[in-house]
């Protein structure tokens, strides 16, 4: 991951003339930027993006090169790097290579690999990581591998459920089966 800046349509943006929010949380404060709210701007530090995904208050990218980088929200792990801070610009997920494609819920991240494996991680509270687990407070901070699941091409990620496709063109589901989200 590199060192991050912003551009903007008019090229380099200077960090100190953009407006930020700042968020107090656990005694802690957080500032982050506030470019979106006034226009778009690449985000940098990912080297050459090839997809996105995005949570309720956290984004993913995925690179040419398999990596796998996320940002913003991290109170429950959801951006894989191993901690609980959050961070306004991208942290590398800890363990992953190979990453095909990311998707993100409210508070959990899940990835396919190149191999059709899949991974998931953050909260687990109703077994949206499909690891066999899922009660209150349980959180996982780093990638924990999908039970049984094989083959995926394409996964979705709802609030506090998750979705795979697999090769042969089966969906499966798990986690919170409230309002029948999991079919």
């Amino acid at each position: 991951v590199q060192e991050p800046a912003l551009h903007g349509a008019e090229g380099l943006l200077d960090l100190a003339e953009i407006p930020v929010a700042v968020v107090h949380l656990g005694g802690a404060e957080l500032v982050f930027p506030q470019v979106g709210l006034y226009g778009v701007a690449a985000v940098e530090g990912l080297g050459t993006a090839a997809a996105v995904g995005t949570g309720w208050y956290h984004s993913c990218a995925v690179t040419t090169s398999g990596a796998l980088a996320c940002w913003g929200k991290n109170n429950l792990g959801q951006l894989g790097d191993g901690g609980t801070t959050n961070h306004a610009f991208p942290v590398t997920v800890a363990s992953l290579s190979g990453v095909a494609g990311v998707t993100g819920g409210t508070a959990h991240t899940c990835a396919w690999l190149d191999d059709g494996k899949a991974w998931c991680w953050g909260d687990n509270n109703v077994g949206q990581l499909g690891n066999g687990k899922g009660t209150a407070g349980l959180v996982e901070k780093k990638p924990v591998q999908v039970i049984g699941l094989d083959d995926v091409v394409h996964m979705a990620a709802g609030a506090s459920h998750t979705l795979a496709v697999r090769k042969d063109g089966t969906v499966w589901a798990w986690g919170d089966p409230t309002w029948g989200g999991l079919g």
